[in-house]
Protein backbone atom coordinates (compact mmCIF):
# COMPACT_ATOMS: atom_id res chain seq x y z
CA UNK A 1 0.00 0.00 0.00
CA UNK A 2 2.86 2.39 1.15
CA UNK A 3 4.87 1.54 -2.16
CA UNK A 4 1.16 2.22 -4.38
CA UNK A 5 0.44 5.83 -2.42
CA UNK A 6 4.60 6.70 -3.50
CA UNK A 7 3.64 5.80 -7.19
CA UNK A 8 0.79 8.09 -6.98
CA UNK A 9 2.50 10.86 -5.21
CA UNK A 10 5.17 10.88 -7.90
CA UNK A 11 2.99 10.84 -10.17
CA UNK A 12 1.03 13.73 -9.12
CA UNK A 13 4.29 15.82 -8.61
CA UNK A 14 5.29 14.92 -12.25
CA UNK A 15 2.09 16.31 -13.14
CA UNK A 16 2.44 19.50 -11.28
CA UNK A 17 5.62 20.57 -12.63
CA UNK A 18 4.90 19.26 -16.50
CA UNK A 19 2.57 22.81 -16.83
CA UNK A 20 5.34 25.18 -15.65
CA UNK A 21 8.31 23.48 -17.82
CA UNK A 22 5.52 23.89 -20.31
CA UNK A 23 4.71 27.26 -19.65
CA UNK A 24 8.34 28.61 -19.49
CA UNK A 25 9.28 27.07 -22.97
CA UNK A 26 6.53 28.35 -24.41
CA UNK A 27 7.27 32.16 -26.03
CA UNK A 28 10.58 31.87 -25.85
CA UNK A 29 12.60 31.42 -29.10
CA UNK A 30 16.37 30.21 -28.72
CA UNK A 31 18.74 33.00 -31.01
CA UNK A 32 21.60 31.33 -32.78
CA UNK A 33 24.31 33.02 -35.27
CA UNK A 34 22.06 31.36 -37.95
CA UNK A 35 18.77 32.43 -37.10
CA UNK A 36 19.61 35.79 -37.20
CA UNK A 37 20.75 35.55 -40.44
CA UNK A 38 17.77 33.74 -41.72
CA UNK A 39 15.32 36.20 -39.82
CA UNK A 40 17.73 39.42 -41.68
CA UNK A 41 18.96 40.47 -37.99
CA UNK A 42 15.30 41.35 -37.14
CA UNK A 43 13.53 40.64 -33.90
CA UNK A 44 9.87 40.16 -34.32
CA UNK A 45 7.73 41.57 -31.72
CA UNK A 46 5.83 40.28 -29.07
CA UNK A 47 8.32 37.21 -28.32
CA UNK A 48 10.99 36.47 -25.61
CA UNK A 49 14.31 35.51 -27.12
CA UNK A 50 17.82 34.02 -25.56
CA UNK A 51 21.34 33.38 -26.74
CA UNK A 52 21.73 29.54 -27.63
CA UNK A 53 25.33 30.60 -28.32
CA UNK A 54 27.84 33.47 -29.01
CA UNK A 55 26.43 35.87 -31.47
CA UNK A 56 27.82 39.02 -33.28
CA UNK A 57 26.42 41.58 -35.85
CA UNK A 58 28.70 41.47 -39.10
CA UNK A 59 30.08 44.92 -39.72
CA UNK A 60 27.44 47.22 -42.21
CA UNK A 61 24.72 45.11 -40.74
CA UNK A 62 21.99 46.60 -38.06
CA UNK A 63 20.27 44.11 -35.82
CA UNK A 64 16.70 45.19 -34.58
CA UNK A 65 15.33 44.41 -31.50
CA UNK A 66 11.42 45.27 -32.51
CA UNK A 67 9.06 46.67 -29.82
CA UNK A 68 7.94 44.02 -27.43
CA UNK A 69 10.26 41.91 -28.07
CA UNK A 70 13.05 40.84 -25.11
CA UNK A 71 16.76 39.27 -25.78
CA UNK A 72 18.59 37.95 -23.05
CA UNK A 73 22.33 36.88 -23.66
CA UNK A 74 23.17 33.95 -20.48
CA UNK A 75 26.47 34.40 -18.44
CA UNK A 76 28.16 32.06 -20.96
CA UNK A 77 27.58 33.89 -23.96
CA UNK A 78 28.91 36.85 -25.69
CA UNK A 79 27.25 39.35 -28.08
CA UNK A 80 29.98 41.10 -30.26
CA UNK A 81 28.72 44.06 -32.29
CA UNK A 82 30.94 45.20 -34.92
CA UNK A 83 27.77 46.39 -36.93
CA UNK A 84 24.79 48.72 -35.11
CA UNK A 85 22.08 47.17 -32.72
CA UNK A 86 18.85 49.53 -32.28
CA UNK A 87 16.55 48.52 -29.65
CA UNK A 88 13.28 49.78 -30.56
CA UNK A 89 10.63 51.47 -27.74
CA UNK A 90 9.24 48.93 -25.58
CA UNK A 91 11.99 46.15 -26.98
CA UNK A 92 14.69 45.13 -24.41
CA UNK A 93 18.49 43.82 -24.60
CA UNK A 94 18.69 41.99 -21.21
CA UNK A 95 22.51 41.20 -21.13
CA UNK A 96 24.67 38.78 -17.94
CA UNK A 97 27.76 37.70 -20.87
CA UNK A 98 29.82 39.61 -22.06
CA UNK A 99 29.20 41.90 -24.99
CA UNK A 100 31.43 44.12 -26.91
CA UNK A 101 31.44 47.65 -28.42
CA UNK A 102 28.47 48.19 -26.32
CA UNK A 103 28.46 51.76 -27.70
CA UNK A 104 26.98 50.82 -30.79
CA UNK A 105 23.52 49.90 -29.44
CA UNK A 106 21.18 52.83 -29.82
CA UNK A 107 17.89 53.33 -29.36
CA UNK A 108 14.64 54.41 -27.67
CA UNK A 109 14.32 50.42 -25.53
CA UNK A 110 15.84 49.32 -23.13
CA UNK A 111 19.37 47.81 -22.63
CA UNK A 112 21.30 47.07 -19.77
CA UNK A 113 23.99 45.17 -18.09
CA UNK A 114 23.85 42.90 -15.03
CA UNK A 115 26.67 44.02 -12.19
CA UNK A 116 27.26 41.83 -9.56
CA UNK A 117 28.18 42.99 -6.13
CA UNK A 118 30.05 40.78 -4.12
CA UNK A 119 29.36 39.86 -0.23
CA UNK A 120 31.37 42.18 2.36
CA UNK A 121 32.25 39.18 4.51
CA UNK A 122 34.67 37.93 1.70
CA UNK A 123 36.91 41.20 1.36
CA UNK A 124 36.88 41.34 5.61
CA UNK A 125 34.57 44.30 4.69
CA UNK A 126 31.20 43.49 6.45
CA UNK A 127 30.08 46.32 9.09
CA UNK A 128 33.18 48.26 7.53
CA UNK A 129 31.63 49.94 4.30
CA UNK A 130 28.21 50.54 3.16
CA UNK A 131 28.00 50.11 -0.41
CA UNK A 132 25.42 51.96 -2.79
CA UNK A 133 24.69 52.67 -6.62
CA UNK A 134 23.08 54.83 -8.96
CA UNK A 135 23.04 55.47 -12.71
CA UNK A 136 22.90 58.29 -14.83
CA UNK A 137 20.47 58.58 -17.96
CA UNK A 138 21.95 61.67 -19.17
CA UNK A 139 25.40 60.03 -20.29
CA UNK A 140 26.94 62.25 -18.22
CA UNK A 141 29.56 61.77 -15.98
CA UNK A 142 29.47 64.63 -13.66
CA UNK A 143 25.25 64.29 -12.32
CA UNK A 144 26.83 63.22 -9.32
CA UNK A 145 27.58 67.01 -8.55
CA UNK A 146 23.81 67.78 -9.41
CA UNK A 147 21.16 67.88 -6.36
CA UNK A 148 18.91 65.43 -7.05
CA UNK A 149 20.34 63.96 -10.55
CA UNK A 150 21.08 60.90 -8.76
CA UNK A 151 18.55 58.15 -7.05
CA UNK A 152 20.90 55.76 -4.77
CA UNK A 153 19.81 52.16 -3.93
CA UNK A 154 21.44 50.22 -1.35
CA UNK A 155 23.19 47.31 -1.70
CA UNK A 156 23.28 44.27 0.75
CA UNK A 157 25.78 43.11 2.48
CA UNK A 158 25.81 39.33 1.36
CA UNK A 159 25.72 40.89 -2.26
CA UNK A 160 23.56 41.25 -4.87
CA UNK A 161 22.82 41.39 -8.86
CA UNK A 162 21.37 44.49 -10.36
CA UNK A 163 20.87 45.65 -14.22
CA UNK A 164 22.01 49.26 -15.28
CA UNK A 165 21.62 51.17 -18.41
CA UNK A 166 24.62 50.25 -20.67
CA UNK A 167 26.60 53.37 -22.49
CA UNK A 168 25.46 55.21 -19.27
CA UNK A 169 27.55 56.06 -15.86
CA UNK A 170 26.96 53.36 -13.32
CA UNK A 171 27.92 55.58 -9.23
CA UNK A 172 29.38 53.65 -6.51
CA UNK A 173 29.29 54.96 -3.30
CA UNK A 174 31.59 52.48 -0.80
CA UNK A 175 31.12 54.48 2.31
CA UNK A 176 33.73 53.76 5.06
CA UNK A 177 31.66 53.59 8.64
CA UNK A 178 32.75 56.07 10.61
CA UNK A 179 33.25 54.77 14.36
CA UNK A 180 32.52 58.42 15.54
CA UNK A 181 30.03 60.94 14.31
CA UNK A 182 31.15 64.02 12.51
CA UNK A 183 35.05 63.06 12.71
CA UNK A 184 36.07 61.49 9.63
CA UNK A 185 38.68 58.72 10.52
CA UNK A 186 38.66 57.06 7.04
CA UNK A 187 38.87 58.35 3.68
CA UNK A 188 36.29 56.80 1.00
CA UNK A 189 38.74 57.50 -1.60
CA UNK A 190 40.85 55.03 -0.14
CA UNK A 191 38.20 52.28 -1.00
CA UNK A 192 39.60 50.83 -4.16
CA UNK A 193 36.44 49.27 -6.16
CA UNK A 194 36.94 47.57 -9.35
CA UNK A 195 34.66 46.44 -12.33
CA UNK A 196 36.05 43.21 -13.75
CA UNK A 197 39.32 43.67 -11.80
CA UNK A 198 39.68 47.21 -13.34
CA UNK A 199 39.83 50.15 -10.96
CA UNK A 200 36.86 52.59 -10.97
CA UNK A 201 38.12 56.16 -10.62
CA UNK A 202 37.32 57.90 -7.69
CA UNK A 203 36.17 61.79 -7.43
CA UNK A 204 33.13 63.78 -5.90
CA UNK A 205 32.48 61.31 -3.69
CA UNK A 206 31.89 58.59 -5.24
CA UNK A 207 33.39 55.78 -8.08
CA UNK A 208 32.03 56.15 -11.29
CA UNK A 209 32.69 55.00 -14.94
CA UNK A 210 30.79 54.36 -18.15
CA UNK A 211 28.95 50.69 -18.33
CA UNK A 212 29.70 48.81 -21.22
CA UNK A 213 29.70 45.61 -20.58
CA UNK A 214 28.32 43.64 -17.65
CA UNK A 215 30.71 42.62 -14.67
CA UNK A 216 31.60 41.58 -11.24
CA UNK A 217 32.64 43.95 -8.74
CA UNK A 218 35.22 43.44 -6.41
CA UNK A 219 37.24 45.66 -3.31
CA UNK A 220 39.98 46.30 -1.44
CA UNK A 221 40.50 43.85 1.12
CA UNK A 222 40.00 45.07 4.89
CA UNK A 223 43.48 44.19 6.56
CA UNK A 224 43.83 47.24 9.24
CA UNK A 225 42.85 49.94 9.71
CA UNK A 226 46.08 52.11 8.68
CA UNK A 227 45.21 51.59 4.51
CA UNK A 228 42.49 53.78 4.86
CA UNK A 229 43.03 56.68 7.49
CA UNK A 230 42.13 59.87 6.33
CA UNK A 231 45.08 62.52 5.66
CA UNK A 232 45.00 65.94 6.81
CA UNK A 233 46.73 69.47 5.58
CA UNK A 234 48.87 71.22 8.46
CA UNK A 235 49.25 74.67 6.95
CA UNK A 236 52.89 76.04 8.43
CA UNK A 237 53.36 79.66 7.56
CA UNK A 238 56.18 81.08 5.55
CA UNK A 239 56.84 84.29 6.88
CA UNK A 240 59.74 86.91 6.92
CA UNK A 241 61.76 86.73 10.21
CA UNK A 242 60.65 83.34 11.39
CA UNK A 243 60.64 79.42 10.11
CA UNK A 244 58.28 77.05 11.12
CA UNK A 245 59.39 73.42 10.90
CA UNK A 246 58.11 70.22 11.99
CA UNK A 247 60.11 67.91 14.70
CA UNK A 248 60.90 65.17 11.90
CA UNK A 249 61.89 68.11 9.50
CA UNK A 250 58.50 68.99 7.59
CA UNK A 251 58.55 72.85 6.47
CA UNK A 252 56.39 74.55 4.48
CA UNK A 253 56.63 76.42 1.26
CA UNK A 254 54.87 78.25 -1.44
CA UNK A 255 52.55 75.69 -2.89
CA UNK A 256 54.01 72.85 0.10
CA UNK A 257 51.43 71.62 2.71
CA UNK A 258 52.37 69.32 5.58
CA UNK A 259 50.21 65.67 5.21
CA UNK A 260 49.60 64.16 8.54
CA UNK A 261 47.42 60.95 8.78
CA UNK A 262 45.04 60.52 10.93
CA UNK A 263 45.44 60.06 14.74
CA UNK A 264 48.81 61.14 14.72
CA UNK A 265 50.42 63.58 16.75
CA UNK A 266 52.36 66.60 14.93
CA UNK A 267 55.15 68.47 16.73
CA UNK A 268 56.92 71.80 15.35
CA UNK A 269 58.98 74.75 16.46
CA UNK A 270 59.42 78.43 15.80
CA UNK A 271 62.83 79.62 14.86
CA UNK A 272 62.60 83.43 15.07
CA UNK A 273 65.40 85.15 13.01
CA UNK A 274 68.07 87.54 15.13
CA UNK A 275 66.72 90.40 13.25
CA UNK A 276 63.17 89.70 14.16
CA UNK A 277 63.98 88.74 18.24
CA UNK A 278 62.81 91.66 20.32
CA UNK A 279 59.35 90.96 18.87
CA UNK A 280 56.92 89.34 21.51
CA UNK A 281 55.58 86.63 18.66
CA UNK A 282 52.66 84.32 19.63
CA UNK A 283 51.63 81.03 18.18
CA UNK A 284 48.26 80.24 17.20
CA UNK A 285 46.84 76.67 16.14
CA UNK A 286 43.53 76.65 14.52
CA UNK A 287 41.31 74.03 13.04
CA UNK A 288 40.72 74.24 9.12
CA UNK A 289 42.99 75.11 6.29
CA UNK A 290 42.91 78.37 4.85
CA UNK A 291 40.18 81.48 5.68
CA UNK A 292 37.91 80.20 3.14
CA UNK A 293 37.92 76.33 5.13
CA UNK A 294 37.19 78.23 8.28
CA UNK A 295 34.28 79.63 10.26
CA UNK A 296 33.79 81.99 12.77
CA UNK A 297 33.06 79.69 15.81
CA UNK A 298 36.11 77.56 14.80
CA UNK A 299 38.36 80.96 15.12
CA UNK A 300 37.26 81.82 18.53
CA UNK A 301 37.59 78.55 19.94
CA UNK A 302 41.27 78.52 19.45
CA UNK A 303 42.17 82.05 20.19
CA UNK A 304 44.23 81.12 22.90
CA UNK A 305 47.80 81.57 22.05
CA UNK A 306 49.50 77.82 22.32
CA UNK A 307 52.48 77.21 24.09
CA UNK A 308 55.89 75.60 23.86
CA UNK A 309 57.23 72.95 25.77
CA UNK A 310 60.61 72.71 26.95
CA UNK A 311 62.26 72.07 24.53
CA UNK A 312 60.54 74.65 22.35
CA UNK A 313 58.02 72.61 20.49
CA UNK A 314 54.41 72.94 19.75
CA UNK A 315 52.22 70.22 19.93
CA UNK A 316 49.06 68.86 18.44
CA UNK A 317 48.35 65.04 20.72
CA UNK A 318 45.86 63.55 18.22
CA UNK A 319 45.21 65.14 14.05
CA UNK A 320 41.88 64.60 13.37
CA UNK A 321 40.82 67.58 11.09
CA UNK A 322 42.90 70.12 9.11
CA UNK A 323 44.89 73.00 11.19
CA UNK A 324 46.32 76.28 9.94
CA UNK A 325 49.39 77.66 12.15
CA UNK A 326 49.61 81.30 12.98
CA UNK A 327 52.56 83.21 13.62
CA UNK A 328 51.93 86.74 15.28
CA UNK A 329 53.65 89.81 16.01
CA UNK A 330 56.52 89.16 14.10
CA UNK A 331 58.19 92.80 13.46
CA UNK A 332 61.80 93.52 12.80
CA UNK A 333 63.89 94.64 15.88
CA UNK A 334 64.84 97.68 13.18
CA UNK A 335 61.16 99.23 13.08
CA UNK A 336 60.85 98.35 17.08
CA UNK A 337 63.79 100.57 17.55
CA UNK A 338 62.62 103.30 15.15
CA UNK A 339 59.07 103.08 16.95
CA UNK A 340 60.86 103.37 20.80
CA UNK A 341 62.64 106.21 19.03
CA UNK A 342 59.28 108.09 17.88
CA UNK A 343 57.82 107.10 21.25
CA UNK A 344 61.10 108.35 23.28
CA UNK A 345 60.38 111.58 21.12
CA UNK A 346 57.20 112.04 22.08
CA UNK A 347 57.92 111.62 25.71
CA UNK A 348 60.62 113.99 25.45
CA UNK A 349 58.09 116.85 23.79
CA UNK A 350 55.37 115.88 26.32
CA UNK A 351 57.98 116.06 29.28
CA UNK A 352 59.07 119.69 28.00
CA UNK A 353 55.32 120.69 27.95
CA UNK A 354 55.02 119.45 31.39
CA UNK A 355 57.67 121.61 32.36
CA UNK A 356 56.61 124.79 30.47
CA UNK A 357 53.14 124.54 31.90
CA UNK A 358 54.20 124.24 35.85
CA UNK A 359 56.19 127.55 35.25
CA UNK A 360 53.89 129.30 33.10
CA UNK A 361 50.87 128.19 35.63
CA UNK A 362 53.74 129.23 38.76
CA UNK A 363 54.00 132.52 37.92
CA UNK A 364 50.21 132.58 38.80
CA UNK A 365 49.71 131.21 41.92
CA UNK A 366 48.67 127.56 40.60
CA UNK A 367 50.65 124.51 41.18
CA UNK A 368 49.82 121.11 39.67
CA UNK A 369 48.86 118.20 41.99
Amino acid sequence: MKKTLSVILAAVMIFMFVPYFAFAAVGTQEVTQAYLEENSYVLPSGSEYVAAEDISVPAGTTFYVSSNAKLFIPEEYSLSIYGNVVVLPQGELKIDGSVRNADKITGDGTYVARVVFPSLEKYGLNGKIEVSYAYSHTGSAYDNIIPGALTYYPIKAEGEAVYAPLNEYIFIIAHIIEPVVGIDKFDDALMTVRLNGVEIPYSQGDHHTLLTTSGDISYATWLNDDAFLSTFKIDLPVKEGATVIGREGEKSADGEIVYIKYGQPFSFRVEIEEEYSKAPVEVYIVRGYGWTNMDLDTILADLTPAKPDADGYYTIPEVMSDYTVFVLGLVSNETIDKVSGIFEQIRSIIEIIKKFTEKFLALFGVTLG
